[in-house]
């Protein structure tokens, strides 16, 4: 489910002759009742957007639709990330110098393969956000509007989570998620591990 850096961390160890090469995995079904997928959204910061409307001109130009979400606050942003359609991936915009979000409409990714390109964060980050150097994974809603509130970020792009069909989807087409995707909860308990040393 998620582990490739203890992964990468076993392949090396065995590669230099230490451990095993086996890792702890824990097992989901994906269920609900099991686990739940949180979005990563991306922080972004650029000398160019000290507007608001810039950003959305350069988001304009590349093929993006956004609309100002003119009834709605900060607050109401999980709120609306729960009804953006899977059909039509989007994500929420909020700028640092402004306090209504912004609905981006993604424009479609034809060169990825469909079970990734249909997912909103693969269209943000291969798409718009590939073209600029400094983003930045951000975990929680609440940490996001910190980092605008502080100016450490300009811009905060809310995702909607992907969903367990979607996840499942990618790894039965022996795709990987993109990069700081998802945030996978709860955690497995984490324990002592030991090992034996002969002095």
């Amino acid at each position: 489910m998620d582990g490739h850096h203890r992964l990468a961390a076993a392949k090396e160890n065995d590669r230099l002759g230490l451990g095993d090469g086996q890792i702890l995995i824990c097992l989901s079904t994906l269920g609900t009742a099991d686990t739940l997928i949180l979005p990563i959204h991306r922080a972004i910061y650029s000398e160019r957007w000290i507007l608001a409307d810039t950003l959305i001109a350069d988001l304009t130009r590349e093929g993006c639709k956004v609309s100002e979400l003119f009834s709605a606050s900060p607050s109401d942003i999980p709120e609306l990330l729960g009804k953006i359609s899977l059909s039509d991936p989007s994500c929420i915009l909020l700028h640092s110098h402004g306090n209504k979000p912004y609905l981006v409409k993604l424009p479609a990714m034809l060169s990825l393969p469909a079970v990734i390109g249909d997912l909103a964060v693969s269209r943000l980050d291969y798409g718009f956000l590939a073209r600029q150097s400094q983003t930045i994974p951000v975990p929680s809603f609440e940490f996001a509007l910190e980092q605008l509130a502080t100016d450490q970020t300009q811009a905060v792009f809310f995702l909607p989570p992907a969903t367990s069909a979607q996840v499942r989807a990618v790894a039965m087409a022996k795709l990987k998620m993109p990069r700081k995707s998802t945030r996978f909860v709860p955690k497995p308990a984490l324990g002592l591990i030991s090992r034996p040393w002969t002095i």
